[in-house]
C-alpha cells in the first residue's frame, strides 16, 4: 500500500514538473514570436522609409532633369522665336512702303481727326497737403506768339500750385506778346523781352532766374492740363527714386480744339537713343539732375530736348512715363518744329544718333526700334480708350 502511494505521489510530481517545463517553453516561444514581430515591423518601417527617400530623391532628380531640359528647350525656343521675329521684321522692312510706313506715320502724325472739344484729364485726388508739395520752376520761352501765349500763361498760373516760380522770356517779339506779358508781370518771378540767341538761350536764361525742386519749360504755344502741376508735385513727393517724368500728349489746333492724341509706351533708354517721342510739354525733372547733367546746350536749335534727355540718361537719371495726359501740344503752320525739321532738325538728330550709337548703326536697326515702339503705342492707346492705365 505504501509503495502504491509513493508511486502515485512520484507520478504526480513528475506530471507537475513536466507541466511547469511546458509552461516555461510556451512563454519563451511567445516571447520569441513577439520579438520577431517587433523586428519585422521595424524592418518594414525602415524599408518603407528608405523606399520613400529613394522615391523622393528620384522625383527630385527627375525634376532637376526636367528643369534643365526646360531651360535648354526654352533657350532654343527663344532663339527660334527671335530668329523668326527678326525675319518678320526684315520682311516688313522690305515691304515698309506698302504695309508698315503708312500705319507708323499715321499714328505719330499730329492731325488725326476733325477738331472737337478738348477732353480734360481726370487726375487722381491729391493725398498730400499743398504746403508739403515740392516747389516748381517753370520757364516759357517766346517769340511772336501773341496769339497763344496768354493761354499758356494762364494754364500755368491757374494750376493753383502753392509754390510756383514762373519765368517768361521773350526774344523781342514784334506782336502783342509784350502787352500780354505786362498784364501778368506781377505774378512772374522773372519776365523779360529782349533779343536773344534763340529758344535754348531763352530757356537757360529763364532757369538762371527761377528756382524750384522740380523744373520744366513750356513753349508759348502749348498749354498744361488743368491739375497737372499738382499731380506732378505729388508724384515726385511720393516717388523720391524718380528723377524725370513725362506723360501722354493731347494735340490741339490754333483754336484750342483737340485734333489727336499721342499715347506713349513705358520709357526705354534703348529706344530713346534712336529717336525722341517724349512729349516735351509733359516732361518734368528734378533740379538736382538738371545741374548734374549740365542743363540745356545753347548751341542746339532744334533737338535741344533730345540732347538734354540723352545727357540725363547718361547721368543715370531714372525716367518714368506716367499714364496721364499732362499737356497739350499746339499744331499750327508757324510753329518752329514744322518750319526747320527738314533742315536743322535732321542734321542735329543725325549728329545725336552718331554720338550715342556710333556711325555703324544701320537704318534697319533704327527702323526696327521705331516699328516696335509704335506697336506698343497702338496697344497702350487701345487700353487707354478702355480706361486701363499703367
Amino acid at each position: 500500500m505504501v509503495s502504491s502511494s509513493l508511486y502515485r505521489s512520484s507520478c504526480c510530481d513528475a506530471d507537475r514538473g513536466t507541466g511547469s517545463a511546458n509552461a516555461t517553453t510556451g512563454a519563451e516561444k511567445q516571447s520569441d514570436q513577439s520579438f520577431l514581430n517587433d523586428t519585422n515591423e521595424r524592418l518594414l518601417r525602415e524599408v518603407s522609409m528608405l523606399r520613400e527617400e529613394l522615391r523622393a530623391e528620384r522625383s527630385k532628380r527627375l525634376w532637376e532633369i526636367a528643369k534643365e531640359k526646360a531651360v535648354v528647350d526654352g533657350y532654343t525656343l527663344r532663339r527660334w522665336c527671335v530668329k523668326k521675329y527678326n525675319r518678320l521684321l526684315k520682311l516688313l522692312y522690305l515691304l515698309r512702303h506698302h504695309l508698315v510706313d503708312r500705319h507708323v506715320t499715321d499714328y505719330w502724325k499730329y492731325e488725326k481727326h476733325r477738331p472737337q472739344i478738348l477732353r480734360l484729364e481726370c487726375f487722381p485726388r491729391c493725398m498730400i497737403p499743398e504746403n508739403q508739395l515740392p516747389s516748381l520752376a517753370i520757364v516759357t520761352p517766346s517769340f511772336n506768339q501773341g496769339h497763344f501765349i496768354e493761354q499758356t500763361i494762364r494754364s500755368v498760373l491757374e494750376s493753383g500750385h502753392p509754390s510756383l516760380s514762373y519765368a517768361v522770356v521773350d526774344g523781342g517779339s514784334k506782336d502783342n506778346t509784350t502787352t500780354i506779358i505786362d498784364q501778368y508781370r506781377h505774378q512772374f518771378a522773372y519776365a523779360v523781352s529782349e533779343s536773344d540767341d534763340g529758344q535754348t538761350d531763352a530757356i537757360v536764361k529763364g532757369f538762371n532766374h527761377v528756382s524750384g525742386n522740380i523744373m520744366a519749360y513750356l513753349n508759348a504755344d502749348d498749354v498744361l492740363m488743368p491739375g497737372a502741376l499738382k499731380f506732378v508735385g505729388e508724384y515726385f513727393a511720393m516717388h523720391p527714386e524718380v528723377d524725370v517724368i513725362y506723360g501722354h500728349r493731347v494735340i490741339i489746333d490754333e483754336n484750342s480744339q483737340e485734333i489727336g492724341r499721342w499715347v506713349v509706351p513705358n520709357h526705354s533708354n534703348h529706344t530713346t537713343k534712336r529717336f525722341d517721342y517724349i512729349p516735351q510739354e509733359t516732361m518734368f525733372w528734378r533740379e538736382s539732375i538738371y545741374h548734374k547733367c549740365g542743363g540745356f546746350n545753347p548751341t542746339m536749335r532744334f533737338a535741344m530736348d533730345w540732347d538734354f534727355i540723352l545727357r540725363l540718361q547718361n547721368c543715370g537719371a531714372r525716367f518714368k512715363r506716367v499714364p496721364y495726359f499732362l499737356g497739350c501740344f499746339r499744331c499750327h503752320p508757324a510753329q518752329k518744329s514744322q518750319t526747320i525739321i527738314n533742315s536743322i532738325g535732321e542734321e542735329e538728330s543725325k549728329a545725336l544718333r552718331i554720338r550715342e550709337l556710333g556711325p555703324d548703326e544701320s537704318a534697319w536697326q533704327i527702323y526696327k526700334y521705331n516699328v516696335l515702339y509704335t506697336m506698343k503705342a497702338f496697344a497702350y492707346d487701345a487700353l487707354i480708350k478702355r480706361n486701363i492705365r499703367f
